[in-house]
């Protein structure tokens, strides 16, 4: 005759709980940021305990610790690719402003040039008076060639 089988206890596995403290990403210190989900009012609020960075942001009933704290990794990093992109984009804008000027200077000695060449047309002794005059008529001519 043969033996019964022996019934094994059924052992069940517990669910670790999901962490609450994480590592800020401002001031490298772990287990400082602190995630509290308020579900009466479904806002979830991230704040560190050394720098006091804050962050909020809508939750659903189904919303944990790590996706507030995921979230904010993910929004950091888009603020930081903005912030790069307009850094970007200002440098962009200097440096061909610079190369404006040099243009604009030199396209200006040729307006102040066509002045000059009228000047001596018309008989000008070049007073003070006269100077100012001709940096005006330079001025108007810029703007004519602005409109």
């Amino acid at each position: 005759m043969g033996k019964r089988k022996s019934t094994m206890k059924v052992q069940t596995k517990r669910a670790e709980p999901l962490a609450t403290t994480f590592k800020c990403l401002f001031c490298n210190h772990e287990k400082a940021v602190v995630v509290k989900l308020h579900k009466d009012v479904m806002q979830a609020e991230l704040s560190c305990k050394y720098c006091h960075v804050n962050w909020q942001t809508t939750m659903s009933n189904l919303t944990a610790a790590v996706d507030v704290y995921s979230e904010w990794i993910d929004k950091c990093e888009e603020e930081r690719i903005k912030h790069q992109i307009k850094k970007k984009r200002a440098a962009k804008k200097d440096q061909e402003a610079s190369q404006t000027l040099s243009g604009d200077n030199e396209t200006r000695r040729e307006r102040e040039d066509i002045v000059e060449e009228e000047e001596e047309e018309e008989g000008y002794d070049g007073g003070y008076e006269d100077r100012t005059e001709k940096r005006r008529r330079v001025d108007d001519y810029d703007d004519e060639e602005e409109e």
